[in-house]
């Protein structure tokens, strides 16, 4: 899945609010972060888009999901469900994240360069922009786990491991990608860089 810019509205104004779901360490965390909002916004909209895609021809069609609000306030109840809607919306959260930072649209970040400058075999050179996925996981991981309880009840820590799973599934959905280069197509040398799957990949592998 490509973020388009016209997908995303821009404006934060009256974002940071309760009427959003949002708990109150989530709306401090809003106000310290605007510029990433929407695109967590875009995030939660790209879970409940896809996993009413995933579950179109079930019972459950995410309905409930789609009942409540869409940043923050989800399926409290540790039930299959729920625990899929926690993972499904921390890795569309840290997703929409990542993807703003590689295309650009993030000061706050940009391409993960870990890799360049790496080769392999002299015939493979890392180049292009990688998607940091190590900063939009740790910030998806942050946000959504900010709704939950200081107490650390049984619901929250419940969700907590729903959350990370999402994350994880997130770090571990980066593939490698090459471009050949050399005469007629020869491919005599590679330029490689590292992205993420599709969304709809992601999250049929969390439904398996």
């Amino acid at each position: 899945s490509i973020i388009q810019v016209s997908d995303i509205s821009f404006a934060t104004q009256g974002l940071c609010h309760l009427k959003y779901g949002l708990s109150y360490r989530q709306i401090r965390f809003c106000q310290r972060n605007e510029a990433i909002m929407p695109f967590i916004r875009f995030g939660a909209n790209l879970a409940l888009e896809e996993c009413k895609n995933q579950f179109k021809n079930r019972h459950w069609n995410c309905t409930l999901f789609h009942d409540q609000k869409l940043i923050g306030n989800i399926l409290d109840s540790g039930t299959k469900e729920s625990a899929y809607i926690h993972a499904l919306t921390s890795a569309g959260i840290a997703y929409t994240i990542t993807k703003a930072c590689s295309t650009g649209r993030l000061s706050s970040c940009g391409c993960d360069m870990s890799m360049k400058e790496k080769t392999t075999n002299g015939s493979v050179r890392w180049a292009g922009c990688s998607d940091n996925v190590l900063f939009g996981s740790e910030l998806g991981r942050k946000f959504v786990n900010l709704r939950e309880r200081v107490t650390k009840n049984r619901t929250s820590l419940l969700n907590v491991h729903n959350n990370q799973v999402g994350i994880r599934m997130i770090l571990e959905s980066v593939d490698r990608q090459c471009k050949c280069h050399g005469v007629s197509g020869s491919c005599e040398f590679k330029t490689c860089w590292r992205s993420l799957r599709s969304f709809t990949q992601i999250a049929k592998q969390l439904k398996e």
